[in-house]
């Protein structure tokens, strides 16, 4: 259960459909090809952090580093989008990034920081899909057919609630290049 009294919000926000609903539209209106796949990595990554962390920093320095080769500089999207209903951690994107002259070392120290120092839940993982499901049957969101919503929840449930990479869609409409942060770390790479 979570209360939320003006700006202070207490308990497990995963559980308020206002809160997840919020967080839902707000992804879903800047991508709107956004499908019931992209919803549950949405709530995955929210729920449990980064799914791909790598075994060795050099590993993950060489994703990041081909990563931010490829990607080209783009100022017209936003640097950082939130990916929980409590802002604790976000999406931050390379392409603004980039464009900024941002610094790879820096965001490469924070992103895996941030891999490490986050503990995900598989409980507010499950609380979450849980709560977006509610709210589909309920019709407070009829983006997505109740059917697509069951087969993909039946789908996880059979294999555990594992990580996933975004739709073949949503990669081609919108080519999503980021890493998540502890939403402290943003100081650092985007200062005032």
């Amino acid at each position: 259960m979570a209360v939320i009294i003006g700006d202070l919000k207490f308990g497990n926000l995963w559980r308020s459909n206002s809160e997840v609903f919020k967080l839902l539209v707000t992804h879903a209106n800047r991508y709107p090809q956004m499908s019931v796949q992209d919803v549950y990595k949405l709530l995955y990554q929210g729920a449990m952090g980064s799914e791909h962390f790598q075994d060795s920093f050099k590993d993950f320095e060489d994703d990041l580093s081909n990563e931010w080769q490829s990607v080209k500089a783009d100022d017209s999207i936003p640097i950082w989008e939130n990916i929980r209903p409590d802002g604790r951690i976000v999406r931050f994107y390379l392409a603004p990034f980039k464009a900024r002259e941002g610094q790879i070392t820096q965001l490469l120290t924070l992103s895996y920081w941030t891999t490490t120092l986050y503990e995900g839940s598989l409980e507010n993982l499950k609380s979450s899909w849980e709560t977006f499901e509610k709210i589909c049957r309920d019709k407070k969101w009829i983006k997505f057919p109740i059917d697509e919503v069951d087969a993909f929840d039946n789908w996880l449930k059979r294999n555990q609630f594992p990580p996933v990479h975004h739709s073949e869609n949503y990669r081609k409409s919108y080519q999503p290049a980021y890493r998540l942060l502890l939403r402290e770390f943003l100081s650092v790479l985007t200062p005032v």
